[in-house]
């Protein structure tokens, strides 16, 4: 087996490494750069007397934003290519862009909407509510997330130390560092075959790793989900870290022991996150077009809404 260094999420830019945390700031960076182009496009396209209701910029916002997600998918498909593979910031630049853009046509609209449908003596519990229905949406993207994971499966290191270090860096073990161990996988005979991923050698893996109560046939069903065999061989990701517990023993430093983790198919985790991908654009997408095509309908129960709306702006 192919030992690699803990992994860090950086990308390069004109050879230059990028910290993942810098991506935080880009939403903020957009919102900077066009909040007044897109509040301009919405000015000059009510001096058209086109549609610029609240519900329509809502409606156009939202498929913008679904609109993000699909990039999220070609950037799945890209990393999807080889083994590991990585997709280029671009994808997500792009996918940042999309999302402030629909965050700008939706966003600044919705609770000025919902303070005039709202009878003056229950805006505020209305506007809370807003606030509320915002927490619950950032619950529910956690869980969606979440289940975008595969199913973990927990390991055991079981490998002497002596056995060990014929992948893992000496100093990795002597310090108790987190390592990773990648390598080909698939099936045979029932029996699961793990070999290095660069040197094409067979690893000893009943001897290396154990696996914890029920995950090995959660492994089983993912190979083969994937229909992994000798011909079609995966990629799995095994994540150790030792115990935090052992580790304050200075007794136990370097022994090579108490190591536990997690065994990642790359292709698995990649397919789940291209369908998620897909599932959020066709639902926000579907979403915002419902509401284009009731959107006369919709108007009607604001009940002069729109029109108190059209009126304050003309003062």
């Amino acid at each position: 087996m192919n030992i690699y260094a803990k992994e860090k999420i950086d990308l390069a830019l004109f050879g230059t490494m990028v910290p993942a945390s810098w991506f935080q700031s880009v939403n903020a960076l957009f919102i900077i750069i066009f909040g007044t182009s897109v509040a301009a496009y919405w000015v000059n396209r009510k001096r058209q007397g086109k549609e610029v209701s609240s519900l329509f910029k809502m409606a156009v916002g939202t498929i913008i934003m679904g609109t993000g997600f699909l990039l999220m998918a070609g950037a799945s498909v890209q990393a999807g290519g080889e083994a590991y593979g990585k997709a280029s910031m671009i994808w997500l630049i792009g996918a940042y862009f999309l999302h402030t853009i629909g965050e700008l046509c939706a966003s600044p609209v919705a609770l000025s909407f919902i303070t005039k449908l709202a009878p003056l003596k229950y805006a505020s519990i209305m506007m809370g509510l807003y606030f509320a229905a915002t927490g619950f949406g950032n619950k529910l993207a956690g869980e969606i997330g979440e289940a975008a994971q595969a199913t973990p499966v927990e390991i055991n290191l079981v490998a002497s130390k002596t056995q060990l270090l014929q992948y893992a860096d000496a100093a990795t073990i002597a310090e108790d560092k987190d390592f990773v161990l990648k390598a080909n996988i698939y099936e045979k005979d029932g029996q699961l075959v793990l070999l290095d991923n660069t040197k094409g050698q067979r690893g000893d893996m009943e001897s290396f790793i154990e696996f914890d109560e029920g995950a090995r046939p959660v492994l089983s069903a993912m190979l083969a989900e994937e229909n992994a065999s000798e011909a079609n061989q995966l990629h799995a990701t095994l994540r150790f870290s030792k115990d935090s517990e052992a580790k304050k023993n200075k007794a136990n430093r370097g022994d090579a022991k108490d190591y536990s983790g997690v065994l990642e198919v790359y292709e698995v985790q990649n397919q789940r996150e291209f369908k998620t991908f897909l599932a959020i654009t066709a639902l926000t997408t579907v979403f915002g077009i419902l509401i284009l095509l009731f959107l006369q309908r919709l108007k009607a129960l604001t009940h002069g809404a729109e029109e108190l709306e059209r009126a304050e702006e003309t003062v």
